[in-house]
């Protein structure tokens, strides 16, 4: 049974809200109301020094709307108490401090940063993984709290990552709540009607481990469950009257396809939520468009009974634009007991090692504020390690304007597209006075976690005093400004369950940049030379200089009522960036280039 958002908990009869909690999710008693006790086990945890790591401006977790507590459930019925199963198992990941972080950053700024003698220097996979996994003496010590202090017959050792950064175990809720202090509640989301347990009050880890750890994940951080918002133009589409398919992009962009293509070269795109694609829709895009016959590499699981919009929409076009590049899909699974998407992304970046491709379009993300500082400072970590080894992460930037905050006093940042470690991607639409302007509902505004990175303070400084910038009660003037580049994001013709689909939005405009900057190094690998690899300094310092090397769109709006929004001005701002690609001169640019 499908419900409108928010009509869960108000509109369902009580007891069919006890049916659903009780049977279909099968994680609370309803019990009469009388005295009742649990099993209270004291385990050698109890006897552990204790950090408390709930402090406001690090671990702190606000509840994201679309998560509910499922105990609300049971206030509408007073002759009913509600009994937590504490022996249900949830996975917690021990997310280890990496070594010489200092040298991490240092690095990566090195080789990305045009005016550096060592730009595009790249280390392999191989050295940083040597260079940053945490010291086995860490990996170690956890593992023998994992041992010797946790209850052993409750212990389920799921994995260990291939950089020995993450731990990940399955334990009893009851063991959860008596070892890190927490007090592990259910809660219900209202869209997929997911149940997971979280402590929202935050919890404690122990003094013996404080010094290793970045945090423990899965206990107060909710799953990053992205809006895939090209969901909601499915079909829908929108009001441009314009269709978007291979050829007009090549048009569009001025971009020359390959007749061959180095063996090296490699891109991908991450799927996430059991997004999988139909190897049937592929071939009959590529028929029906007259692309090359070749198949992608799937890297985890897929359904093709159960082929996803998101995925079917990322693989045609990535492959479509980057074309003839070898492809490969880094496919997620997805199960109650792991939720953590861009945890798992990172496992398998980290086991394909020097074999992972040299482009990633990830078209998902979430609402900022409602991901931890710490979860956050983990995924930028991993960022930095991928662009030193010269890749490149191209994020979407959401699907949601300026996205008003529900009191209408504030702009709510999209992450990890407002990260300063990767690339964000905006969406423009064809426009026969302007060429293209930027769509009304692509993501664009300033980060509230990080500040502006050096790279982009000239441009977003100057955008600031532009007459049009709405009142910075609204937004962090100091902040990350996104996104740093656009595409075409309107109408793009797809193939889905073999029907021929439109589909809209930045989850569009993503693989569609990503195929190009695959052109770009493919060049660049034919000559020998490496691949451009984290984008925005050389985007923000050569990129900029270069007459005709962008297209500056001047003209939109992405307001969200009541909130006012950014509009699109000469040079950069927060709704295109610095523009869309014009790859008959950035390819000229990207070989000239170290």
């Amino acid at each position: 049974m499908h419900c409108s958002s928010g009509s869960l908990f108000v509109m369902l009869p009580v007891l069919w809200l006890l049916h659903l909690a009780i049977n279909n999710f099968a994680l609370i008693h309803a019990i009469p109301l009388k005295p009742g006790t649990e099993p209270t086990p004291l385990y050698k945890c109890s006897q552990v020094e204790f950090s408390m790591v709930h402090d406001q401006n690090d671990h702190f977790t606000i509840l994201p709307p679309e998560w509910k507590s499922a105990l609300d459930l049971f206030s509408l019925h007073p002759h009913v108490k509600p009994f937590i199963d504490t022996s249900k198992r949830v996975s917690i990941i021990f997310a280890l401090k990496p070594n010489h972080e200092e040298w991490l950053r240092k690095a990566f700024h090195q080789v990305s940063d045009p005016s550096s003698p060592q730009f595009r220097h790249y280390y392999s996979m191989k050295e940083i993984e040597q260079y940053t996994k945490p010291r086995n003496a860490h990996v170690q010590l956890v593992l023998k709290y994992i041992r010797e202090v946790l209850p052993s017959e409750d212990i389920i050792l799921q994995r260990i990552s291939h950089h020995e950064n993450f731990i990940q175990v399955q334990l009893p809720i009851r063991v959860v709540n008596e070892c890190f202090q927490a007090n592990m509640m259910p809660f219900i989301h209202e869209t997929t009607k997911r149940v997971v347990y979280r402590s929202v009050n935050g919890y404690s880890i122990p003094q013996v481990l404080r010094e290793v750890l970045d945090e423990i994940i899965g206990i107060h951080q909710f799953p990053i469950l992205p809006q895939q918002a090209a969901l909601k133009k499915l079909d829908a589409s929108s009001s441009s009257p314009y269709i978007t398919n291979p050829p007009s992009i090549w048009k569009r962009y001025n971009i020359t396809l390959p007749m061959v293509t180095s063996p090296k070269n490699k891109q991908s795109v991450a799927s996430f939520l059991e997004q999988y694609v139909l190897p049937q829709d592929l071939q009959q895009f590529q028929q029906l468009f007259k692309l090359p016959q070749m198949t992608p590499t799937i890297i985890g699981p897929n359904d093709p009974k159960e082929p996803g919009f998101e995925a079917t929409l990322d693989i045609q076009y990535i492959m479509a634009v980057g074309y003839l590049v070898n492809t490969s899909i880094n496919s997620i699974k997805y199960s109650d007991d792991d939720d953590e998407p861009f945890i798992d992304w990172v496992h398998q970046i980290q086991s394909e090692g020097d074999q992972a491709a040299w482009v990633h379009s990830i078209s998902y993300g979430q609402v900022e504020k409602y991901v931890s500082k710490s979860y956050q400072r983990i995924i930028d970590t991993e960022f930095m390690k991928i662009g030193l080894s010269g890749r490149s992460i191209l994020v979407a930037s959401g699907d949601f304007g300026a996205r008003c905050s529900s009191d209408g006093s504030k702009f709510q940042a999209e992450w990890p597209t407002s990260s300063p470690f990767a690339t964000s991607i905006g969406a423009t639409e064809p426009d026969e006075a302007a060429k293209e302007v930027s769509v009304k509902w692509s993501g664009g505004g300033f980060s509230e976690s990080y500040s502006m990175p050096e790279y982009q303070q000239d441009v977003v400084n100057a955008y600031l005093r532009q007459p049009s910038v709405p009142p910075r009660s609204y937004f962090n003037d100091k902040g990350r400004a996104y996104p740093d580049i656009s595409a075409v994001g309107v109408n793009y013709q797809i193939i889905l369950s073999g029907q021929l689909k439109n589909v809209s939005g930045t989850s569009c405009s993503t693989p569609c940049t990503a195929g190009i900057i695959s052109l770009l190094n493919d060049l660049r690998f034919k000559l020998g030379k490496a691949p451009l690899g984290f984008l925005n300094p050389w985007l923000y310092k050569d990129v900029i200089t270069v007459p005709g090397a962008l297209f500056d769109i001047t003209h939109g709006n992405n307001a969200v009522s009541p909130c006012p929004g950014f509009s699109a001005v000469q040079g950069f701002d927060p709704i295109s960036g610095l523009g869309v690609l014009n790859f008959d001169v950035l390819r000229r640019v990207a070989i000239t280039s170290p």
